[in-house]
């Protein structure tokens, strides 16, 4: 479920159709027929993926007109047991506005309190900043997740 949910956020988004108009339950439940496992799960997916693409952070950011990235991907040094690595990520959704950068991670699991969320990705998310500001994407200004009801919850506010 939560595969095809971010698979479909990102082709509806990335084709830049307007998630206010009229068609476009019917547009995003055809892309969810394409990205769903499962046909039975259509539906959900398709009205999850408008709640994400409906909810406060993006609709700012269609009414200011600033610039939305879908599945970012990023590398983030980290020292784990003593040894240096580089960990891999794929940031949901970037919002670049005037005064920084906002980072989005999708979350599709309705039943965990957001308390448990904000303490579980906080870490994720702040790397992710780090990284976006390593590579002069920054100052990172909001790290937030958007659940598939459309709910925002902040992690990290500068």
């Amino acid at each position: 479920f939560g595969t095809a949910v971010h698979e479909a956020v990102q082709r509806f988004g990335i084709l830049g159709h307007d998630v206010e108009a009229e068609d476009a339950p019917g547009v995003m439940r055809d892309i969810a027929a394409r990205t769903s496992p499962r046909p039975e799960q259509v539906q959900s997916v398709a009205t999850a993926a408008l709640a994400v693409l409906r909810s406060e952070p993006l609709r700012t950011a269609g009414r200011e007109g600033w610039r939305v990235e879908y599945e970012w991907p990023v590398l983030v040094p980290m020292t784990l047991e003593g040894e240096d690595i580089v960990g891999g990520g794929i940031i949901d959704i970037l919002v670049i506005t005037p005064n920084g950068t906002q980072i989005y991670d999708i979350k599709t699991d309705r039943s965990v309190p957001a308390a448990d969320l904000i303490e579980h990705y906080r870490p994720q998310l702040t790397l992710y900043a780090d990284a976006v500001e390593a590579v002069g994407g920054g100052p990172v200004t909001r790290a937030a997740l958007i659940r598939s009801d459309g709910s925002v919850v902040d992690l990290v506010s500068w």
